[in-house]
């Protein structure tokens, strides 16, 4: 996670990471989402049942 993001549960097994001063021109939005997708790669064993889902989603500035 970049120094500048941090992840909050919105409830259940939801999730959302939140990137602050971010400029869209440049690469840092891709590389964080590369990043997440590289760790979610691999599936999650919970409770012996394996878990895997995800999606993105990038909201524009609003004024």
């Amino acid at each position: 996670m970049p120094d500048n993001g941090f992840i909050a549960r919105l409830g259940g097994d939801e999730f959302i990471i939140i990137l602050t001063n971010t400029n869209t021109d440049t690469d840092e939005i891709d590389t964080a989402i590369k990043n997440l997708i590289e760790q979610f790669e691999m599936p999650f064993m919970i409770q012996q049942r394996e878990l895997i889902t995800s999606g993105i989603a990038v909201s524009p500035e609003t004024e």
